[in-house]
């Protein structure tokens, strides 16, 4: 079964009421007590260092038709975990700017199930090297005095895959 019948066959399972709320997710710590749901069949690299949690998330080659590519960080943050929602979200765009042959949307805010305040942007870019526009969610969070930003790139995006991963966001045995 293809990523694509495998996530339509979630999507009609969940209109016919049993409950499901996105696809399949393992659980992934994160520092600071944290830990967020990854797509189960998906390849997790960890490139976290003392300070910082980096996590890059893949489906197998074979199954990535999409281009796809998660990213999860969490670093202490404190001065922009105390900003106000108007300042975080500037940064937010300010960051998506920089990227080549950036169009992003103005922020939206939003609470996860687990009660986490963040905001969220859409848009696309043209990656260095490539010819095709990509399509970028980006979502920060904040947790305390830190940060932690979701970023899912993909020629074709799965919103029910990204949203699931941010409401996933818990403290670790939640």
């Amino acid at each position: 079964m293809n990523r694509r019948n495998f996530f339509l066959g979630i999507a009609l399972l969940s209109l016919g009421g049993c409950g499901s709320s996105g696809p399949p997710l393992d659980r992934q710590p994160l520092a600071g007590g944290l830990d967020v749901g990854v797509p189960t069949d998906w390849s997790v690299h960890d490139f976290s260092t003392r300070d910082r949690t980096t996590i890059q998330v893949t489906p197998t080659p074979d199954d990535d038709e999409h281009g796809e590519s998660l990213l999860v960080t969490r670093a202490p943050r404190p001065a922009q975990a105390k900003a106000s929602q108007a300042r975080l979200g500037r940064w937010l765009v300010e960051a998506q700017r920089k990227l080549p042959e950036a169009t992003f949307g103005h922020p939206t805010s939003f609470t996860t199930k687990n009660g986490f305040s963040g905001l969220r942007v859409e848009g696309a870019f043209v990656p260095p090297n490539k010819q095709t526009s990509y399509r970028r969610l980006h979502a920060v969070v904040v947790d305390r005095d830190s940060l932690v930003n979701v970023i899912y790139t993909a020629k074709q995006l799965d919103r029910e895959t990204f949203d699931a991963i941010v409401d996933s966001l818990s403290r670790e045995g939640q």
